[in-house]
Parts: C-alpha cells; sequence; structure tokens
C-alpha cells in the first residue's frame, strides 16, 4: 500500500511577515484611524468596566446594575452573575472581557487596539494552516484577503467574543499539524475547551479538531486501515478531545444547577423557528469569503477554469491532484469544515435567532475558508505556483474590470485606492527583490507580477472599503451623539431624577451605559429610571428584557418638583450621507497625505446623524 503524502512546510518567517504587516498597514488605515479617539459605548463593556472598577472611584453602584453583573466583584462573582441574568456559561469570555477593562477602561483607542491586534493574530493562524495545508502564497493571500474584510463587525466594534474564539481555534489546529505526537492532541483539545468558554456556540467545532487530530494520525500511519489497527494511535487522537468535552459539559451542568436562572439570553426571541429559507440565506451570505461572493463568483470560476485547465492536460499533474486529496489531513479538514458548519448554522437555528450581525456567522466562515483552502490545495500545487499566480491574476483582473465599470466609486474611495494600492504593491515588489534568490535580473519579473497582483488586490477590495470605511463614518456619527447625550446629562442639577423616554424597551442598554458614565464622572447623585413608549416586545421575549427595565426602575424616587427631567431618546437616527466636496481625485489624494483627519471628515463623516436621538422635554436649568 503507497505511503500517505508528508505534509507540506509552513511558509517561512519573513513571507508570514509581510503579509502581516500589509494586513496591518490596511487594518490600521480602514477600521483604526476613522474611530481613534472616540468615546467609548457598548453592550457590553460597561458591565465589565464596572466589574473591575474601584468601589471607592464610583460609588454605591444602583440595583439596577448590579443586578446584571454590573458592579465591582470577584471572576468567581461574575461567572455566577452572568448566568444568573442571561443565561451564559462562557466564563472565560468574562474573564476575557474583565482584562480587557481592566487595561484600557474607558480608552476606545486601547479597546480597539486591542480588537485590532487579536484580529491580527486570527489572520496571521489563518494564513499558517492555509499555507501548511499546501495553498500556494497567491491563493492564500486571495483568501485572507477576504477575511481580512468580512466580517466588518469584528473589526469595528468592541462588543464581541468571536476574534478570541476564533483565535482558540486555529491555535487548536495549529497544534494538530505541528507540536510532537504526546503533546499535540491535549494542547487542541485545551484549545477547544477555550473556545468553549469563549463562546457556547463553539461546541459545533470539537468534531472538526478531532477529525483533523484522525488525519494527522492516519497521514502517520499510512492510512484509515493501518490507524484502525495501531488502537494506541486511535486512542491518543481520541481521549484527550473526549476528557476536556467532558469537563466542559460538566462544568456547565454544575453552573445550571448551583446557580438559579431565570432567563436565557439565547432564545431572547420567544415563538416559533425563524423562516428556514430566510435563515439559510442569511448564514449563506455570512458563509461566503469576501471577494468570491455574489457578483465575484464568475471570477473565481475563471480561476478555477485556469488551475483546471493548467491539471488536466499533463497525466503526472492529474495524478499529483488525486494523490493530494487522498491526503487524510486534506479529506478530514474539509468533512470536518463542512460538519462545523452545518452544526454552528444549526446551534443558531434551534435557539429560534435569526442571524443579524455577521459576526455570528465568523468561526464557520473560518471553516469555509479552510475547507476551501484544503479542496483548492492539491489542484492548486499539481498546476504549479506560475499557474496558481495566473489563476489569481485573471481573477484580480476580472473583479478590477467590475470594480471600475460597474461598481459606484467616490473621489474619497478613488483617492485611498491611489495611496493604499501603491504602497501594497510596493510591500511585494521590494520583498521579492530583497528576498528572492538567484541574480537581480532573474528576480525583477517575478518582482512586477507580485506589485501587479498587490495592485489589483486592493483594487479588488475597494468595494470592501469603501463599506468599512462607511460604516465606521457612522460609528464615528453615532459616538459622536453619545458624547453630546453623556455632556447634555452631566449638566444637570445635584440630586437630580432623569427620566429616560425611550422608544423601545431594547434602550435599555444605552440607559445602563448612561447610568455607567455618569457614575465614572463622579455623577453618582443622578438617579435614572426608564418609561418605554412602546412596550410590545415584552410580548415576544423570554422576559429578561423586561426584567432588566424592573430592575433599573427599582430604585424610582418620588416626584420632586425642579428636580424631575425627562430625556426623549430614540435609535431611528441613523442616515446622511457625507458632503464630500468637490475635489479631484489627485486632490483627495493629496488631501490624504496632508491632513488624514479632514480627509476622513470630509468623505465619511459630514452629514451623517447618530442613531442615538435625543431631546428634553422637560430641559434642566440652563439647557
Amino acid at each position: 500500500m503507497p505511503s500517505c503524502p508528508t505534509a507540506p512546510a509552513a511558509p517561512r518567517p519573513l513571507e508570514l511577515l509581510l503579509v502581516m504587516a500589509a494586513a496591518t498597514a490596511y487594518a490600521l488605515l480602514v477600521y483604526y484611524l476613522p474611530q481613534a479617539g472616540l468615546a467609548i459605548h457598548s453592550d457590553v463593556s460597561w458591565i465589565y468596566r464596572l466589574q473591575v472598577a474601584d468601589p471607592a472611584e464610583i460609588g454605591p453602584v444602583p440595583y439596577g446594575l448590579a443586578a446584571f453583573g454590573g458592579a465591582p466583584m470577584s471572576l468567581a462573582e461574575a461567572c455566577a452573575a452572568h448566568y444568573a441574568a442571561f443565561g451564559r456559561l462562557n466564563c472565560l469570555d468574562i474573564a476575557s472581557f474583565r482584562a480587557i477593562a481592566a487595561l484600557a477602561g474607558g480608552d476606545t483607542d486601547l479597546w480597539l487596539l486591542i480588537y485590532l491586534a487579536t484580529g491580527l493574530v486570527m489572520l496571521g493562524l489563518l494564513y499558517w494552516l492555509m499555507r501548511r495545508l499546501g495553498l500556494p502564497v497567491a491563493l492564500a493571500v486571495l483568501l485572507l484577503a477576504g477575511a481580512l474584510v468580512a466580517p466588518q463587525e469584528l473589526w469595528l466594534g468592541y462588543r464581541t467574543s468571536e476574534p478570541r474564539n476564533a483565535v482558540a481555534l486555529l491555535l487548536g489546529l495549529v497544534a494538530l499539524l505541528t507540536l510532537p505526537a504526546r503533546w499535540r492532541n491535549p494542547a487542541a483539545a485545551l484549545a477547544l475547551a477555550v473556545a468553549v468558554q469563549l463562546k457556547e456556540p463553539m461546541v459545533a467545532y470539537w468534531p472538526f479538531v478531532w477529525l483533523v487530530a484522525l488525519g494527522v494520525e492516519m497521514r502517520e500511519a499510512g492510512g484509515l486501515r493501518n490507524l484502525l489497527a495501531e488502537r494506541r494511535r486511535l486512542w491518543r487522537a481520541t481521549w484527550p478531545h473526549a476528557l476536556a468535552g467532558v469537563l466542559v459539559l460538566g462544568y456547565m451542568y454544575a453552573v445550571t444547577q448551583l446557580v438559579g436562572n431565570r432567563f436565557s439570553y439565547a432564545f431572547l426571541a420567544t415563538g416559533g423557528y425563524p423562516d428556514l429559507g430566510l435563515f439559510l440565506d442569511r448564514y449563506w451570505n455570512g458563509l461566503v469569503p469576501a471577494l468570491l461572493e455574489g457578483q465575484f463568483l464568475a471570477a473565481f470560476g475563471l480561476l478555477l477554469a485556469v488551475l483546471v485547465v493548467a491539471v488536466v492536460r499533463d497525466a503526472d499533474k492529474r495524478r499529483a491532484a488525486l494523490d493530494g486529496w487522498r491526503d487524510p489531513v486534506i479529506l478530514t479538514t474539509i468533512l470536518g469544515a463542512l460538519l462545523a458548519i452545518v452544526a454552528h448554522g444549526a446551534f443558531y437555528y434551534l435557539t429560534r435567532r435569526l442571524i443579524g450581525d455577521t459576526r455570528y456567522v465568523n468561526p464557520a466562515n473560518l471553516a469555509m475558508l479552510l475547507g476551501l483552502a484544503a479542496a483548492l490545495a492539491p489542484l492548486a500545487r499539481a498546476a504549479g505556483v506560475a499557474a496558481a499566480r495566473l489563476a489569481v491574476l485573471a481573477c484580480l483582473v476580472a473583479v478590477g474590470w467590475y470594480v471600475l465599470r460597474v461598481q459606484a466609486s467616490d473621489a474619497a474611495s478613488d483617492a485611498l485606492y491611489l495611496v493604499v494600492g501603491t504602497a501594497a504593491a510596493a510591500i511585494p515588489f521590494v520583498a521579492s527583490l530583497a528576498a528572492g534568490r538567484g541574480s537581480a535580473r532573474r528576480r525583477l519579473p517575478s518582482a512586477l507580477l507580485n506589485a501587479a497582483l498587490g495592485a489589483l488586490l486592493v483594487l479588488a477590495l475597494g468595494p470592501y472599503m469603501r463599506q468599512s470605511l462607511h460604516a465606521a463614518g457612522q460609528a464615528r456619527a453615532d459616538m459622536q451623539t453619545w458624547t453630546a447625550v453623556q455632556a447634555a446629562v452631566a449638566e444637570t442639577p445635584p440630586e437630580a431624577t432623569i427620566r429616560l423616554a425611550t422608544d423601545t424597551p431594547l434602550m435599555i442598554e444605552t440607559a445602563w451605559g448612561l447610568q455607567t458614565e455618569m457614575l465614572f464622572a463622579g455623577r453618582g447623585d443622578l438617579t435614572f429610571f426608564m418609561e418605554p413608549l412602546d412596550t410590545s416586545f415584552y410580548e415576544r421575549e423570554s422576559g429578561v428584557v423586561r426584567a432588566a427595565v424592573e430592575a433599573f426602575n427599582a430604585e424610582r424616587p418620588e416626584p420632586q418638583t425642579g428636580k424631575d427631567f425627562t430625556l426623549l431618546m430614540d435609535r431611528g437616527g441613523r442616515g446622511g450621507e457625507p458632503a464630500a466636496d468637490a475635489r479631484s481625485t489627485l486632490e483627495w489624494a493629496a488631501l490624504l497625505l496632508a491632513d488624514p483627519a479632514r480627509f476622513y471628515r470630509a468623505g465619511y463623516v459630514e452629514g451623517r446623524n447618530g442613531y442615538l436621538r435625543f431631546t428634553w422635554e422637560t430641559p434642566p436649568p440652563g439647557t
């Protein structure tokens, strides 16, 4: 029986460094700089900032905050409070949020940089895995670029757990392909246990990791039959994952027995299951890698056609591709990715949740990328490096044509293409000359091709860059209105009572955040209560929102003339288009280089309204 293929080599350190340098430059420019220096607000950060706060700094915490975990407490108390309030069992996620809150506090820049760094680590691990599966550099970079631009929620906010559990999942897979036989499965099982404790749906990825573990053992044993004959190998690849699963599930069961809980946030919406067609449509749209979706799918078909033509003409290349697909690691990666995608979707569907933010699909999106990388790797390796580059070049030319001829554009985005595209093309060009082998004359064609690929890739990213910048511009407008609300409330007289008249009970998150900010601003003398104008949502939810509003209003005082003020708030303020000045592309590029802040404000912020609209119905004196 022929031996199984050997593992492809991991990427060279310089290659990985250059790829991550380009990804970091993109992330800083498109995701970080537009939001730098803003006020912090999210539906989770207030809880953890209060949990790690100095009680002497904030004073007494109102019952409405403390009842939902927003008060100074130990980690063990926080985990119990989190389950009691929301029915969540991911204690390590609470620990990670507390660590960020302890380090960053109310500093938005630090929160964003921590999330950006976590996302970049995720990308680095993903690239390493795709290359270790045998995917050529050009294809790996193309798929990595898709993970860099979508889902955008991972980069534009600091309330998500998905970047951290994705890192844990990828570390488990890296351990399987890197560590010695003695350590790889315990390390991978530990990584998955951490991932599950960061986000419960990660249970769906345990079969994925275990199948890849079996694939590694099969590759070393020489096939499935030999693995089944060597029971020691099968046991070595199984017991750590089984033990870790038992321990994690045992912990979850113990918490449910020891801590009382009235609600489950996972089942926030009551009633029947969402429409299956609509659910699958949203789930699929979150799964499909960027640059390979929708209108770009034909370009990806062109890429596949070039690879297939390069392979089918040569009998040796056909055999090489077939041998590659017989590699147990390739087969188990594809199968494991498919199972994880189905199980992850089933988890959300069974909790009757219609996926809104695509960030929820991120781990499944990564599984899709890894499964696609495993499926493409044997074909691309058999075709050869030159054919792989030509295939990616053809794909990017087609996408670039679409962007230039079909997609709507604006001068500000064009300026970004000009500046970022030049920089992105320069990185692989210089790197090819510096790191290549052979004479400079022989390296020059490769460097020129890499430069062309870099420039075309940035052009292909244009629509996603534009979406991200517009989303960041909206986030900036939202945070500016949030700052204005805080400033208005902070100016109220001492011992004032603020009635928050909101359009929906779901604005309890805004009420929590506002009261927390006043505690940190030294205005613990203020009393808040909330009166939703439309309470129909109570009839469609599990009770957690109603309970949160009732707890928030538990200390509602008696009316006092001259000290009661009503603040009307609703979340209908989104909208508005940026008012771009009449400049040419070169003028926009000059403005970007000379005054990046002014460039961003003029192109993406001015003219936008924040999501939060507010007005005083009974204004305090002097307002």
